[in-house]
């Protein structure tokens, strides 16, 4: 992520007492736009770098990790999947 990283959404999801917090940022890559998703929950996080560059589908997907409540242990899996 660049300094110019903005950070576009938040988002929490709590599962069995457990809190998951979500970041999607915007910044530019190769002069086109880049969106990363990070999660964290507790001292695991997992940094996801250039997702994709179309916002629409950035925000499906950072809500989709939102609502199936995506850990920092699965998430490149997840996004491995969503990708294939």
């Amino acid at each position: 992520m660049g300094k110019t990283a903005e950070l576009v959404m938040v988002n929490v999801a709590e599962e069995d007492g457990i809190v998951i917090r979500y970041f999607l940022y915007e910044d530019t890559y190769e002069n086109r736009p880049s969106f990363s998703i990070e999660c964290r929950c507790g001292e695991e996080s997992a940094f996801l770098p250039d997702v994709t560059s179309i916002s629409e589908r950035a925000r499906e997907i950072f809500e989709m990790f939102v609502r199936e409540k995506v850990t920092p242990i699965s998430a490149f899996d997840v996004m491995e999947e969503i990708l294939s």
